[in-house]
């Protein structure tokens, strides 16, 4: 059903006229979401089985996007939003899924001792991994403010 819906979207998109609002709105809904999702693992105090839980809601919200971004075409011969969109969701999705002891690394980075218990080598793939994820949302982020200003859209 979920596969269905989202396959709708975009003809449903299409079909009340090209709006890049619309367009917009469809390629970002799950970065905003997956932001939320990231604050809610790195509250204060979060538990382990809360950083699961949310990990798990963020992995569909990315997984969500990638299926959106991935089903739109371009929007009237502009395809870089549409492309970093897919790189954003793609590493998401990918990262947060099948890193392995991903709920620990997160639950160890998180908390304030619990990051001594991270070897050196851990920590700094995490960190190149976090470092990774802020360039591909700083791109898309990017690529929205082009998107807008191309298509003369506030955001």
């Amino acid at each position: 059903m979920k596969k269905i819906l989202c396959a709708l979207i975009p003809l449903f998109l299409l079909a009340c006229g090209p709006s890049a609002i619309r367009y917009n709105d469809a390629l970002i809904a799950a970065q905003l979401d997956i932001s939320a999702d990231l604050n809610r693992i790195f509250t204060k105090n979060a538990t382990y089985e809360n950083i699961h839980d949310n990990r798990l809601i963020l992995v569909k919200n990315a997984e969500k996007g990638l299926e959106m971004s991935r089903n739109l075409q371009d929007f009237k011969g502009n395809s870089d939003y549409q492309k970093s969109a897919i790189q954003y969701y793609s590493f998401v999705a990918n990262y947060f899924s099948t890193t392995l002891a991903i709920d620990s690394l997160l639950y160890y980075y998180a908390s304030k001792d619990g990051i001594n218990h991270l070897s050196d080598e851990r920590f700094n793939q995490m960190q190149a991994n976090f470092r990774h994820f802020q360039t591909l949302e700083t791109e898309l982020l990017n690529q929205q403010k082009k998107f807008a200003k191309e298509f003369h859209l506030k955001l």
